[in-house]
Order: structure tokens, then sequence, then C-alpha cells
């Protein structure tokens, strides 16, 4: 699992809701790499 800060997260969050479907991915990989 990837350790990011609580901060990471929100961004994350945010992103996601702005993009949904692009923008997860592109987190999952950024976060698995």
């Amino acid at each position: 699992e990837a350790h990011a800060s609580p901060t990471t997260v929100v961004r994350v969050a945010r992103y996601l809701k702005d993009m949904p479907h692009q923008g997860y991915r592109l987190a999952l990989d950024r976060l698995k790499a």
C-alpha cells in the first residue's frame, strides 16, 4: 500500500473528483510507482 501523506491523499481525492476516470488511473500509477 502506498505510504502517502494526508495532504497527498486530499490532493488525490480532489483530483479524482475533478477527473474521475483518467485522474483515477494516473493517481494509481503514481502511487504504485
